[in-house]
């Protein structure tokens, strides 16, 4: 993708990787420094709290 194209709209497809679908998703900077501070001091990957963060936030509907 160029930088500026413009997206698809409606629901992401992702791209699968074995049992896994993968998809890029943007966030502001700000809440990067916060998952990023998290999996520092949880000992974890960015994925791996950015998986976690996604199922509680599933979880809480």
């Amino acid at each position: 993708m160029k930088l500026g194209q413009q997206l698809r709209t409606g629901p992401a497809k992702g791209v699968q990787r074995g049992s896994w679908r993968q998809l890029v998703v943007k966030i502001d900077s700000d809440t990067f420094e916060e998952i990023r501070a998290r999996a520092e001091r949880e000992n974890t990957s960015m994925a791996e709290q950015v998986r976690l963060l996604i199922e509680w936030g599933l979880e809480a509907e």
